[in-house]
């Protein structure tokens, strides 16, 4: 079903004397070029979310997580003082609504749990339902006088936390997967779980604690263990132990023996002649 969108604009109240921290934010944006838009952003004192509802690009940031796609029902989170680029991609009609938030709020809604700065990309959903939620939310927050803006806030923080965590499971699903496909590849190569992590949009730490909740092991653990696979495959057609070491990238057949032991509690030797 195709997004009714609203008008694009914008609008800003401060909740407080601090008109930095403080910033309460809501609107939509259109932005549209031939040739694609590059914007650089770096928020110092304030926090912003961004859903994208039409168009596509993708985001890096100074810290060198990267995604290569972010379409609609993507959230953006634009983080305080972390350098970034969200690419649009040529000729593609983007259109985004948002929310933005002073520092001081930004950190009393990490501190609840309702955001993970880990992730500054998160796969979330859109419907009309959501496209209306926010237009309401901009029409209230620039009419309501001052002594409503903490429960405007306490709307954003509502709705910021239902982004990341409604969907879950769907969303989850398919990023697991991907996770699982990136530390399968190429198992004669040295790969770095920071580089998985950030290919995931992840920090690391993040990453690790995510994928260990959700496959019952750590993810260095998960690529050993299909590296073993692969080499059960070579053994089982007859490949000698140390051709199977060197394809698979092991220092030696020692190195490899001992790991394939561990996991499989026979040696590559005896699970070969078994096969």
């Amino acid at each position: 079903m195709r997004l009714k969108i609203p008008e694009c604009w914008s609008t800003f109240r401060t909740l407080g004397d601090d008109p930095r921290r403080r910033e309460i934010g809501c609107g939509f944006i259109h932005k549209r070029h031939p040739y694609g838009v590059e914007l650089q952003v770096l928020f110092r004192e304030r926090y912003g979310a961004l859903l994208v509802l039409q168009g596509t690009g993708s985001y890096r940031d100074e810290t060198g997580i990267e995604v290569p796609l972010t379409r609609p029902g993507d959230m953006i989170q634009r983080l305080p003082s972390r350098r970034h680029w969200t690419p649009v991609n040529a000729g593609d009609d983007w259109y985004e609504c948002f929310v933005t938030l002073g520092v001081d709020f930004y950190n009393a809604i990490v501190t609840l749990g309702c955001i993970d700065p880990d992730r500054p990309v998160i796969h979330s959903y859109v419907n009309q339902s959501i496209v209306d939620e926010f237009d309401s939310l901009r029409h209230h927050l620039r009419s309501a006088p001052d002594t409503e803006l903490t429960a405007i806030l306490l709307q954003i923080q509502n709705l910021l936390l239902r982004l990341q965590h409604d969907n879950k499971n769907c969303n989850q699903d398919r990023q697991l997967a991907e996770a699982c496909r990136l530390l399968a590849d190429l198992p004669s190569q040295r790969i770095h779980m920071e580089d998985v992590a950030k290919k995931l949009g992840m920090g690391y730490e993040s990453f690790r604690k995510w994928f260990r909740t959700n496959m019952g092991m750590p993810p260095g653990e998960y690529r050993i263990r299909r590296r073993i696979d692969t080499a059960k495959t070579r053994l089982m057609q007859g490949a000698p132990v140390k051709e199977v070491a060197d394809e698979l990238g092991y220092a030696d057949a020692f190195t490899f023996s001992r790991q394939f032991h561990r996991v499989t509690g026979m040696t590559p030797t005896a699970f070969r002649r078994m096969h």
